[in-house]
């Protein structure tokens, strides 16, 4: 159930974020990246065993950090509104929490 839950918010958080008009193209598309690979990694390690599903679980949290960082960098810089920047943060903080316990689940 918590693989499911997880995987709710991630693509919930990809979706607003690839339909959000950003100001600043390249860390745009590289936030649409990011967010995608959260969602498609927890989706694709739901469906492993063993040790490749913890190896998408890290790749998913690796992105989940990118795309954290790169919220920051685009609030920082006066391209992300701070409120939308500081809810996408805490969303994906939150996903990559539940991700954490599911790798520790794993491994």
């Amino acid at each position: 159930m918590s693989r499911l839950l997880v995987l709710q918010h991630a693509i919930a958080i990809a979706a607003a974020i690839s339909g959000a008009k950003l100001a600043h193209p390249v860390f745009a598309r590289q936030l649409e990246r990011s967010s995608s690979s959260v969602a498609l990694n927890i989706a694709e390690g739901a469906g492993r065993f063993g040790r490749d599903r913890l190896q998408h679980y890290r790749i998913a949290y690796g992105s989940c950090c990118e795309a954290k960082a790169t919220v920051a960098v685009l609030v920082l810089g006066g391209h992300l509104k701070r409120e939308t920047g500081v809810r996408w943060y805490r969303d994906l903080n939150r996903i990559g929490a539940m991700l954490w316990g599911l790798m520790k689940a794993c491994g």
